[in-house]
This record gives structure tokens, C-alpha cells and sequence, in this order.
């Protein structure tokens, strides 16, 4: 499910700067779960994730970078 598919039917067109943005939250979605499921199979805790996505973060050398971590971050 996409957050689109909640308030649009399935014929809805949409602009590419919507269009761009849908695939984008759908990203971060399917990457939030996939996160979620690892966790769950690695005994991972939110805290533990939370420690090593802040040592990754030294790493990232963009804004971009930065803000997708933190937006993955954010929602799980």
C-alpha cells in the first residue's frame, strides 16, 4: 500500500513533482520495513539502530544523504 493509494483512486494521474514525491515516501517506506524485519531477525533494538545509523551518518558527505537517514530514522 502507498500513501497515495489512501486518498486517490487507481486512474489518478499526477503531475511528475507528485508523482516524484509518491516515489519517494513509497521508498522510504519499503526501506523502513525492510529495516524493521532485519532488526527483528538481528535482535536489533531501536536504541542499538539508533547508535550505529549515528556512527553512519559521519560518513555521509550531502544534505541528501543526511536527510534520508534521518527520515528513515524518523519513521521506524
Amino acid at each position: 500500500m502507498s500513501a497515495k493509494d489512501l486518498f486517490y483512486g487507481a486512474g489518478q494521474e499526477f503531475s511528475r513533482a507528485e508523482a516524484r514525491t509518491y516515489a519517494g515516501e513509497d521508498l522510504i517506506y519499503n526501506v523502513t520495513e525492510d529495516l524493521r524485519v532485519q532488526m527483528e531477525q538481528l535482535s536489533v533494538t531501536k536504541l542499538e539502530f539508533a547508535r550505529r545509523l549515528g556512527e553512519v551518518s559521519l560518513l555521509c558527505y550531502t544534505d541528501a544523504q543526511r536527510r534520508s537517514q534521518y527520515d528513515v530514522g524518523f519513521v521506524i
